[in-house]
C-alpha cells in the first residue's frame, strides 16, 4: 500500500513543476510579445522601452484618454489576450 506521504509528495512535486512550466511560458510570451506590442503602437521608441521597463512610472504623465496611454493599454491588452488563449488551450489539452 502506498503511504499518503508519498502521494501527498509526487503531487506537489507535479503540482511546483507545472507551475514553473507555466511561468517559463508567460514569462517568454511576456518579453517577447511586449516590446513588439508597444513599439506597433507607440510612435516613440523611447516612450516604448521606458513603459516596458517601468510601467507604472512612465504611465503616469498620460491621462487617460491621450493617444500615448491608449497605446499602452491597447499593447497590454494584446499581450494578455495571447496569454489568455494559450492558457486555455493548455489547460483544455491538459483536461483530456
Amino acid at each position: 500500500m502506498i503511504d499518503v506521504a508519498v502521494v501527498t509528495g509526487l503531487y506537489f512535486a507535479l503540482y511546483n513543476l507545472g507551475g514553473a512550466l507555466g511561468n517559463v511560458i508567460s514569462g517568454s510570451i511576456w518579453n517577447q510579445r511586449m516590446p513588439i506590442e508597444l513599439n506597433a503602437r507607440l510612435t516613440n521608441a523611447t516612450l516604448a522601452m521606458e513603459v516596458y521597463a517601468s510601467p507604472y512610472t512612465a504611465i503616469i504623465p498620460y491621462p487617460a484618454g491621450t493617444p500615448e496611454r491608449e497605446g499602452i493599454t491597447e499593447a497590454y491588452r494584446a499581450v494578455q489576450r495571447i496569454l489568455g488563449s494559450k492558457s486555455t488551450f493548455v489547460d483544455v489539452i491538459g483536461q483530456n
